[in-house]
Protein backbone atom coordinates (compact mmCIF):
# COMPACT_ATOMS: atom_id res chain seq x y z
CA UNK A 1 0.00 0.00 0.00
CA UNK A 2 2.70 2.72 0.79
CA UNK A 3 4.61 1.83 -2.34
CA UNK A 4 1.18 2.86 -4.10
CA UNK A 5 1.13 5.81 -2.01
CA UNK A 6 5.00 6.86 -3.11
CA UNK A 7 3.78 6.65 -6.91
CA UNK A 8 0.38 9.02 -6.53
CA UNK A 9 -2.02 5.53 -7.05
CA UNK A 10 -3.31 5.74 -3.87
CA UNK A 11 -4.07 7.50 -0.67
CA UNK A 12 -4.25 6.85 2.96
CA UNK A 13 -7.23 8.04 4.20
CA UNK A 14 -6.51 7.68 7.83
CA UNK A 15 -4.74 4.48 10.34
CA UNK A 16 -7.04 4.21 13.11
CA UNK A 17 -6.64 1.60 15.45
CA UNK A 18 -9.14 0.37 18.00
CA UNK A 19 -9.05 -2.53 21.01
CA UNK A 20 -12.09 -4.61 21.85
CA UNK A 21 -13.05 -7.55 24.01
CA UNK A 22 -13.94 -10.90 22.79
CA UNK A 23 -17.53 -11.20 21.25
CA UNK A 24 -17.91 -7.37 21.71
CA UNK A 25 -18.42 -4.92 18.38
CA UNK A 26 -16.05 -2.43 18.06
CA UNK A 27 -16.74 0.50 15.31
CA UNK A 28 -14.74 2.98 13.92
CA UNK A 29 -16.36 6.25 12.75
CA UNK A 30 -14.89 8.75 10.34
CA UNK A 31 -17.90 10.57 9.34
CA UNK A 32 -18.61 14.30 8.64
CA UNK A 33 -21.96 16.13 9.16
CA UNK A 34 -23.55 17.75 6.73
CA UNK A 35 -25.78 20.32 7.11
CA UNK A 36 -29.32 21.12 5.05
CA UNK A 37 -32.14 23.15 6.22
CA UNK A 38 -36.07 22.67 5.41
CA UNK A 39 -38.85 25.31 5.87
CA UNK A 40 -42.01 24.77 7.20
CA UNK A 41 -44.79 27.01 6.36
CA UNK A 42 -48.22 26.92 9.14
CA UNK A 43 -51.05 28.47 8.45
CA UNK A 44 -52.78 30.38 11.07
CA UNK A 45 -55.88 32.67 11.89
CA UNK A 46 -53.31 35.62 11.40
CA UNK A 47 -51.39 34.70 8.63
CA UNK A 48 -49.03 32.16 7.70
CA UNK A 49 -45.54 31.89 9.77
CA UNK A 50 -42.33 29.82 8.48
CA UNK A 51 -39.74 28.79 10.20
CA UNK A 52 -36.30 27.44 9.39
CA UNK A 53 -34.77 24.35 10.71
CA UNK A 54 -31.26 23.46 9.86
CA UNK A 55 -30.98 19.28 10.03
CA UNK A 56 -27.47 17.53 10.03
CA UNK A 57 -27.10 14.45 8.07
CA UNK A 58 -23.68 12.07 9.08
CA UNK A 59 -21.54 10.74 5.94
CA UNK A 60 -18.44 8.87 5.33
CA UNK A 61 -16.74 5.84 6.97
CA UNK A 62 -18.35 3.53 9.52
CA UNK A 63 -16.18 0.61 10.06
CA UNK A 64 -17.64 -2.14 12.49
CA UNK A 65 -16.05 -5.47 13.29
CA UNK A 66 -16.87 -8.19 15.91
CA UNK A 67 -14.07 -10.14 16.47
CA UNK A 68 -14.31 -13.86 18.38
CA UNK A 69 -11.47 -16.07 19.18
CA UNK A 70 -11.66 -19.74 18.55
CA UNK A 71 -9.92 -22.38 21.17
CA UNK A 72 -6.98 -23.00 18.21
CA UNK A 73 -6.47 -19.07 18.24
CA UNK A 74 -7.61 -18.17 15.49
CA UNK A 75 -9.73 -15.29 14.65
CA UNK A 76 -13.15 -15.35 13.49
CA UNK A 77 -14.15 -11.52 12.32
CA UNK A 78 -17.46 -10.41 11.31
CA UNK A 79 -16.39 -6.85 9.49
CA UNK A 80 -19.23 -4.44 8.27
CA UNK A 81 -17.97 -1.57 6.39
CA UNK A 82 -20.27 1.53 5.18
CA UNK A 83 -19.07 4.08 3.05
CA UNK A 84 -21.97 7.05 2.21
CA UNK A 85 -21.52 10.63 0.97
CA UNK A 86 -23.88 13.40 -0.49
CA UNK A 87 -25.05 12.75 -4.02
CA UNK A 88 -24.40 14.37 -6.68
CA UNK A 89 -27.71 14.10 -7.70
CA UNK A 90 -29.22 15.50 -5.09
CA UNK A 91 -32.65 17.51 -6.27
CA UNK A 92 -34.46 18.03 -3.19
CA UNK A 93 -33.74 20.21 0.54
CA UNK A 94 -32.73 16.51 2.38
CA UNK A 95 -29.63 15.69 0.34
CA UNK A 96 -29.54 11.77 -1.09
CA UNK A 97 -26.89 9.76 -0.10
CA UNK A 98 -24.87 7.43 -1.89
CA UNK A 99 -24.09 4.61 -0.04
CA UNK A 100 -21.91 0.97 -0.10
CA UNK A 101 -21.77 -1.48 2.39
CA UNK A 102 -20.30 -4.75 2.43
CA UNK A 103 -20.63 -7.35 5.00
CA UNK A 104 -18.39 -10.45 5.45
CA UNK A 105 -17.46 -13.19 7.99
CA UNK A 106 -13.23 -14.04 7.97
CA UNK A 107 -11.34 -16.48 9.61
CA UNK A 108 -7.80 -15.39 10.36
CA UNK A 109 -4.53 -15.98 12.23
CA UNK A 110 -3.59 -13.56 14.64
CA UNK A 111 -1.48 -10.61 12.74
CA UNK A 112 -2.79 -11.62 9.64
CA UNK A 113 -3.95 -8.52 7.55
CA UNK A 114 -7.56 -9.06 5.18
CA UNK A 115 -8.38 -6.26 2.56
CA UNK A 116 -12.05 -5.82 1.89
CA UNK A 117 -12.45 -3.88 -1.40
CA UNK A 118 -15.40 -3.63 -4.04
CA UNK A 119 -16.20 0.18 -2.34
CA UNK A 120 -16.63 1.73 -5.42
CA UNK A 121 -17.24 5.39 -6.18
CA UNK A 122 -17.73 6.53 -9.55
CA UNK A 123 -18.19 10.10 -9.80
CA UNK A 124 -18.25 12.87 -12.72
CA UNK A 125 -18.07 16.44 -13.03
CA UNK A 126 -18.48 19.19 -15.86
CA UNK A 127 -15.49 22.18 -16.08
CA UNK A 128 -15.08 24.95 -17.97
CA UNK A 129 -11.75 27.11 -18.33
CA UNK A 130 -12.29 30.71 -20.21
CA UNK A 131 -9.94 33.73 -21.14
CA UNK A 132 -11.61 36.51 -19.07
CA UNK A 133 -13.96 38.48 -20.79
CA UNK A 134 -13.15 37.30 -24.22
CA UNK A 135 -14.69 33.64 -23.30
CA UNK A 136 -17.88 35.55 -22.48
CA UNK A 137 -17.95 36.93 -26.59
CA UNK A 138 -20.98 35.49 -28.45
CA UNK A 139 -19.61 33.32 -30.65
CA UNK A 140 -15.76 34.27 -30.91
CA UNK A 141 -15.91 33.21 -26.75
CA UNK A 142 -15.56 29.63 -27.96
CA UNK A 143 -11.88 30.08 -29.30
CA UNK A 144 -10.74 31.27 -26.03
CA UNK A 145 -12.81 28.66 -23.42
CA UNK A 146 -12.49 24.72 -23.10
CA UNK A 147 -15.52 22.63 -21.67
CA UNK A 148 -14.86 19.11 -20.59
CA UNK A 149 -16.38 16.24 -18.50
CA UNK A 150 -13.94 14.58 -15.72
CA UNK A 151 -14.75 11.13 -15.06
CA UNK A 152 -13.26 9.51 -11.20
CA UNK A 153 -13.61 5.85 -10.18
CA UNK A 154 -12.43 5.62 -6.58
CA UNK A 155 -12.04 2.18 -4.98
CA UNK A 156 -11.63 2.47 -1.01
CA UNK A 157 -9.34 -0.59 0.33
CA UNK A 158 -10.08 -1.31 3.69
CA UNK A 159 -7.08 -3.18 5.67
CA UNK A 160 -7.58 -4.71 8.92
CA UNK A 161 -4.94 -6.47 10.94
CA UNK A 162 -6.32 -8.38 14.41
CA UNK A 163 -3.57 -8.72 16.81
CA UNK A 164 -4.78 -10.88 20.49
CA UNK A 165 -3.44 -9.07 23.52
CA UNK A 166 -3.12 -11.67 26.07
CA UNK A 167 -3.94 -10.37 29.94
Amino acid sequence: MSAAAKKGKAKVLSNPKIATLNNKEASINITNQTPYTTTEITNTSGGSVSSTKVTYVTTGIILKVLPTITSDGKIVMKVNPTVSQPSQAAQFEAPAIDERTADTTVVVEDGETIVIGGLIHDSESEYEYKVPLLGDIPILGYAFKKKGKERNRMELLIFVTPKIIED
